[in-house]
């Protein structure tokens, strides 16, 4: 796992990356319930992550053009205050809220 950011974007940013890492490596290989996870389960969780990242790109605390040292490409900023409704509700998703 990464060090963790003060950052909520950061944050976040970092907690899907490493699950993304670990699901693409081969691990957990255990369901919740126990069972073994199927490919399709696997699958559907990175599709899942993916859709969480693009989501947390598009609400970024960057200015549309301005790229920090720290910002991942292609981010851009929503406009509205940050952090918005949908950061706020993928770091509760992701415990870090």
């Amino acid at each position: 796992m990464t060090a963790p950011s003060s950052d909520i974007h950061d944050g976040i940013f970092d907690e899907i990356k490493a699950r993304i890492s670990t699901l693409q490596a081969g691990a957990p290989t255990a369901a919740p319930d126990g069972g073994a996870r199927s490919q399709a389960d696997v699958d559907g969780e990175l599709a899942q992550l993916e859709a969480d990242k693009t989501v947390l790109l598009a609400h970024w605390r960057t200015q549309d053009g301005v790229v920090a040292t720290t910002a991942p490409v292609y981010a851009r900023a929503c406009g509205q205050p940050q952090p918005c409704p949908h950061v706020l509700g993928l770091a509760e998703k992701f415990g870090l809220a």
